[in-house]
């Protein structure tokens, strides 16, 4: 586990000499996009590594109050990118003033949506239609008592041109 703490190390500095050279650049240049891309993907390998520990019993969870929607947004990218070109991905976010914030660990939320991504993916084998939506679910039957909810949908393509049926996950 000591190259783990090596290895975020290495992360930091990356991320921060990102935004050192953000800082300097006048607002015009197009290579500050690909500047905020390296900041992100450091910040979301940051989050991969303190998984890693986490799952090597060396870290514990950071719990904390999360807006759903900025996590499914944040990784949506990172998801276009792993589910490939045939798989359709849309992404369909509750406005954030109806959605309550959860407490939960980032990192842990994202690791669930981005395997319910690939489990999706790999069930699609000739492509389809990944949807993921955000909402306000109810916890009980018969309260008012609500939380924020990940809903997914998969639509495989059809080899044939029967209706293929959805697939919740």
């Amino acid at each position: 586990m000591e190259r783990t703490f090596h290895f975020n190390n290495l992360l930091t500095v990356t991320s921060n000499c990102a935004d050192f050279v953000v800082k300097d650049l006048p607002a015009p240049y197009l290579v500050r996009d690909h500047l905020s891309a390296i900041r992100a993907a450091g910040d979301r390998a940051e989050r991969l590594t303190h998984q890693l520990l986490a799952f090597s019993r060396k870290q514990v969870r950071q719990p904390r109050l999360l807006d759903l929607n900025d996590v499914v947004g944040g990784i949506a990218p990172m998801l276009r990118r792993l589910i490939g070109e045939n798989v359709e991905l849309v992404i369909a976010l509750t406005p954030t003033p109806t959605l309550p914030a959860i407490l939960t660990d980032r990192g842990q939320l994202e690791q669930v949506v981005v395997n319910l991504a690939v489990d999706a993916r790999d069930a699609m084998p000739n492509g389809g239609k990944l949807t993921i939506e955000t909402s306000t679910c109810f916890t009980c039957r018969g309260t008012s008592r609500t939380r924020s909810c990940i809903t997914a949908c998969w639509i495989p393509a059809s080899p044939s041109s029967g209706n293929p049926s959805p697939r919740r996950g």
